[in-house]
Formats: C-alpha cells, sequence, structure tokens
C-alpha cells in the first residue's frame, strides 16, 4: 500500500509540475515518446506521468492507454492496469495486446471466464499467433478443461513448433491428466529448443518415479541438481528422489554414493532432511510421523514415505494402507499425492 501511495503521488506531482511548466511547448506524442523512455529504463513513476500527460492531450490515444497499464501492471497495480486496459480496447477494440494483457490479469486473480473471453478475442483477431492458442490453452487448463486445451497446445504446436513454452504447457496438461508417457515427449522437446529448462528435469524425475522408471528418474535427478546443487527449494525433494529411485533398484550404496556427491547441510527447509533420515533408515516410523507434526501436506507426505518404504519391505498390505490414507486425505495437487496414485494402480494390476 506504501509503494502504491509513493507512485501515485510522484506521478501526480510529476504531472502537475509538467502541465504548469512546458506541456505548450510539446505534443502528446513527445510525452508519449518520454514514457516509453522511462519505462524502459524502469522509471515506473515519470512513465506513468508522461503517458498521463499524453493521455490528456489526446484522450483518444489508444496506445498511451495500453502502455500506461503495462506501467500500472510492473508496479503491482493490476486493479489500474485494466482500467486502462479497457480504455484501450474501447478506443482500438483491435488492439489484441490489450486483450492479451487484460486476459492475462483477469487468470492471475482467478476471473476464468472473463480471461477466456479476452484470449478467444485474440484467437479471433490474429488466428495464426500460437502465443494467442498458448494463452487461451492455459485459460483452458486452469478451468480443467483439458480437451479445449489440448487442442489449443496442438494448434500452437502446428504454428510455431520451436516454441519451448508451449511444448512445457502440452507436457504440463498430459502430466495433469496422467498421460506421462505423453509428458516426457513434450519436455524432452522443450529441453532441446531451451536446454536452460532445468526446472523440466524435475518433472520428469517424479514423472519417472510414477512410471516406476528408475534408471531415467535418477538420471533425471542428477541433471537437475547438477545444475541447482541442493541450494533451491526443490534440491532436498530432488535428491530424496533419486535415493529413492536407486533404493528401489535395491542399490544402496550407490544411493548413499550420490548423497556423498551432495552438500546435505545446505538443503533447505527441515522436513527434506527428515525424510532424507528416514529413506536412509536413520530415523524411525514413529519419529518420522512425529516430525510431521499436525501439517496435512507434510503428513501426507510422510504416509507416502513409509509406504515406500513398506513395499521395499515387502509388506504390500501395510503399504496399501499409507497410499489409501494419502488417496483420501491429501492434497490432489501434491507430487506425493500422484506418486501414491500411482504406487496403489500398479499394485491393482499385479
Amino acid at each position: 500500500m506504501k509503494k502504491r501511495s509513493k507512485i501515485i503521488v510522484a506521478f501526480l506531482v510529476l504531472t502537475i509540475f509538467s502541465l504548469f511548466g512546458t506541456v505548450h511547448s510539446q505534443t502528446a506524442s513527445d510525452h508519449f515518446q518520454r514514457g516509453l523512455a522511462a519505462s524502459k529504463s524502469g522509471d515506473l513513476p515519470i512513465a506513468i506521468s508522461e503517458y498521463t500527460i499524453a493521455i490528456q492531450m489526446d484522450p483518444k490515444n489508444s496506445a498511451a492507454y495500453y502502455n500506461r497499464a503495462i506501467v500500472y501492471e510492473k508496479a503491482n497495480e493490476p486493479a489500474l492496469a485494466l482500467i486502462d486496459l479497457t480504455k484501450s480496447i474501447e478506443l482500438k477494440p483491435d488492439r489484441s495486446a490489450a486483450y492479451t494483457n487484460r486476459g492475462n490479469i483477469y487468470a492471475r486473480r482467478g476471473d476464468l471466464v472473463l480471461a477466456l473471453a479476452d484470449h478467444t478475442k485474440v484467437v479471433e483477431l490474429d488466428p495464426k499467433s500460437a502465443r494467442s492458442f498458448l494463452n487461451r490453452g492455459g485459460t483452458y487448463m486452469q478451468m480443467r478443461q483439458t480437451r479445449e486445451a489440448l487442442a489449443d497446445f496442438d494448434k500452437g504446436a502446428e504454428l510455431d513448433p520451436k516454441s519451448a513454452n508451449i511444448f512445457n504447457m502440452r507436457g504440463n496438461l498430459h502430466s495433469l491428466t496422467r498421460n506421462w508417457a505423453l509428458a516426457i515427449t513434450d519436455w524432452d522437446r522443450a529441453l532441446e529448443l531451451d536446454p536452460s529448462r532445468s526446472e523440466l528435469h524435475y518433472q520428469k524425475l517424479w514423472t519417472f518415479l510414477f512410471l516406476n522408471d528408475n534408471e531415467r528418474a535418477i538420471a533425471a535427478a542428477k541433471k537437475y541438481l547438477d545444475v541447482k546443487g541442493v541450494k533451491d527449494d526443490r534440491s532436498g525433494w530432488a535428491l530424496n528422489a533419486g535415493y529413492l529411485a536407486l533404493l528401489r533398484t535395491g542399490n544402496q550404496t550407490a544411493g548413499e554414493t550420490l548423497l556423498s556427491q551432495y552438500d546435505r547441510e545446505q538443503m533447505p527447509g527441515t522436513f527434506p532432511k527428515q525424510v532424507l533420515q528416514f529413506l536412509r533408515g536413520r530415523l524411525k516410523q514413529p519419529e518420522f510421523m512425529a516430525a510431521a507434526g499436525d501439517d496435512n501436506l507434510k503428513i501426507m507426505a510422510a504416509r507416502t514415505y513409509i509406504g515406500e518404504m513398506l513395499l521395499l519391505s515387502n509388506k504390500p498390505e501395510a503399504a496399501v494402507e499409507q497410499f489409501e490414507w494419502v488417496i483420501k486425505n491429501g492434497p490432489k495437487n501434491a507430487t506425493e499425492y500422484q506418486l501414491a496414485v500411482a504406487e496403489a494402480d500398479r499394485m491393482k494390476k499385479r
């Protein structure tokens, strides 16, 4: 709130100063260009002030409203951005970028029906834009309209077969619908197009665990950890998942070798370290559950790993009890929930 007040006060002062100073010697276009320069340099109050003067001098300047909206977004003022984007569209109904940005704001705040309407309008205005299908597909995905999302991602990939974003998003959709092999294929393509997307190695790691493809899970864990080390939020979980995959292969010695390659003391958070201690047999089940406390997410994770260790101990019935508890009580968007579902499904097929 303080940041917002400072920005608004600053641009009002600058606007008043400009109006009573040099405004009569400059055109709306001059102020618009100064707004562009200020926005590019990161001086948001100046940019807002200049665009505001341009609008006051030329109230039908759709581009000024649009560009001021972009600055408002950068200043974390989505409500003000929405007002300007709507005005820009009113003045120039075919400004597709305004619909795109307004749709993105609607989507971020959860107004998915309005977001879908805007992204659909962009598709109508620019049916050869892969990004327009990507944005609408992402909105369909948020709405859990997976068939429509897939159709848009497919069209986007057809229009731009070199877009890593599209293959990444389509892979995420396949993962959501548990078409894991297809997810891997799309993520591999995204990595070919943009090798810097290290987060895809993390997503592949867990997907290989769901598929019980432990060798490839181990390889994905190493790729992720080699890039990220053990300092970011996901690294501890990547190390734990890689260790679990090695346990599944019956090679705990290789698991200990894996652990020796990384400085586990740098792992962020306490619970991932406790999970690792449990997997290594250095923390008993009652102590492990106690470490989870009354946090439902941690309890769900703990029960999933307990189920995994029970499977490795050849106690399938006890393992199923843990997995079924997770499936009944765990949050469905959690990684360990998906792992429990995959294990339960696999055991039903035996």
